[in-house]
């Protein structure tokens, strides 16, 4: 008997075209999986369901992050990325526009992309990660020294040394050869805070202050006050502008410890503030960490003049201590400048060495088993890394919570943006960082502001 259904297919040809499909079917599927196994090593196309448009993404090692459509395999100048993560060993979460539309991507089941944000459910991108890989230099504001403010195109600074952060992104600038406060905001536009101009010890509104070669910012959130370090004296700008010397006279340099003007330092380098308002100042020629408390009484918080030895107090020695920045339990963090070390302190003043040889170089290693060449400064993540500026040795320095020290930027003298060790500095000294990972550095020899991401 002829068996056909309505279209006149037999129930025997309608089997065979059952199973080639289904045969076709497990060959999509096996190639599929092979194409996601790969997702992670190749370049992956990417449909967006909202747009016929197509993002090509590339997935790099665990930890990296493109920083531009160029470093992500954008080829659409009409789709934008905005956030990369690794959120964990699997799972990547990328956001991007496309027609005001927003995807996802896990890693783990390849390329998948699905229309909507980044949500829990859809494994959320909670912040960028700290830059690990991806150094990526570029110059935020400055151009040949000088003194201008306006945006970036145009502004103008000369040999600028500690930096400071608000909480609003504003950076805080000691503009030492300019002998001025400046403020750089994030987009690069920078204004005058404070000072004349003019090379003095003067206190005032704003403009009319006068400043010495000021070294050293730090600035107190809770009360918008800015601290400035200006070589034997510690000043602080008000959040109305009104300029006042809180410790040391400038008159003359020493050690005496004592209440406000009483008190004599010799060259201050670097500040601290704690949430309580206690300032922690690196007394460079003394090689002290000296303490201001809140009623402005000066004393020796730790340190003494040697090659490096722990111990608690004064029993320290250190040489020509510079940057100091305070982790979130009010540690300190000490660039010991001349016996090439990263140092720390205690709340009770116990200082240990974190990394660092002693001798001056650029080794990677970890903890003294490393070297560095001239550090000046320092800051710290929230996962207790540290980056270090390398005054002599022109880089960026990466200390790990571990104590694994890498070189993070850098190479040679220049000015040149790029990527890790294709960047290029002249004399880096300051440096700072914001929550989302952002690290701004002071370019001192070339009187620039430095951004990398």
């Amino acid at each position: 008997m002829n068996l056909k259904n309505s279209r006149g297919f037999t129930v025997v040809e309608l089997l065979i075209v059952i199973v080639v499909i289904g045969i076709l079917a497990a060959i999509t599927i096996i190639a599929f999986n092979g194409v996601q196994k790969k997702a992670t090593d190749a370049a992956v196309k990417l449909g967006l369901k909202e747009s016929e448009k197509i993002i090509e993404a590339f997935f790099v090692t665990s930890g990296t992050y493109p920083v531009s459509k160029s470093a992500a395999g954008i080829k659409d100048t009409n789709l934008v990325i905005y956030q990369y993560n690794a959120l964990s060993s699997t799972d990547y979460c990328i956001t991007a526009t496309a027609k005001d539309s927003v995807f996802y991507i896990k890693k783990s089941a390849g390329a998948i992309a699905t229309a909507g944000a980044c949500t829990d459910a859809n494994h959320t991108l909670t912040g960028l990660p700290n830059p690990t890989n991806n150094a990526n230099v570029s110059t935020l504001t400055g151009l040949n020294p000088g003194y201008t403010d306006g945006d970036a195109t145009v502004a103008q600074l000369r040999n600028p040394r500690g930096l400071a952060l608000s909480a609003s992104g504003d950076i805080y600038v000691a503009d030492t050869g300019n002998h001025r406060i400046r403020k750089v905001t994030t987009a690069g536009v920078v204004s005058t805070v404070a000072g004349s101009g003019t090379a003095g010890y003067t206190d005032g509104v704003a403009l009319s202050a006068q400043f010495s070669f000021p070294s050293s910012v730090a600035y107190d959130d809770t009360t918008g006050t800015l601290y400035v370090g200006d070589q034997r004296t510690v000043r602080k700008i008000s959040s109305s502008g009104t300029v006042t010397t809180i410790a040391g006279s400038g008159a003359a340099s020493g050690t005496a410890d004592g209440a406000g003007t009483i008190a004599r330092f010799n060259d201050v380098r670097g500040l601290g503030v704690t949430s309580t308002g206690v300032l922690y100042v690196s007394d460079s020629s003394n090689n002290r960490i000296r303490k201001i408390a809140a009623d402005g009484t000066v004393s020796t918080f730790a340190g003494s003049f040697g090659d490096f030895v722990n111990g608690t107090g004064t029993a320290a020695r250190f040489n020509a201590p510079t940057g100091i920045k305070l982790d979130s339990n009010e540690n300190i963090y000490v660039a010991d400048t001349g016996n090439n070390a990263i140092r720390k302190i205690t709340p009770t003043a116990v200082v240990t060495t974190v990394a660092g040889s002693g001798a001056a170089g650029s080794a990677n290693g970890t903890g003294t088993a490393a070297e560095f060449n001239a550090p000046t400064d320092i800051t710290v993540f929230a996962d207790n890394s540290v980056y270090v500026v390398e005054n002599e040795g022109q880089k960026i320095r990466k200390i790990t919570s571990t104590a694994v020290v890498t070189t993070f930027a850098g190479s040679t003298y220049g000015s040149v943006n790029g990527i890790g060790t294709a960047a290029k500095f002249t004399y880096p000294y300051g440096i700072v960082s914001n929550s989302a990972g952002n690290i701004f550095i002071s370019d001192y020899g070339m009187s620039l502001i430095r951004k990398m991401l």
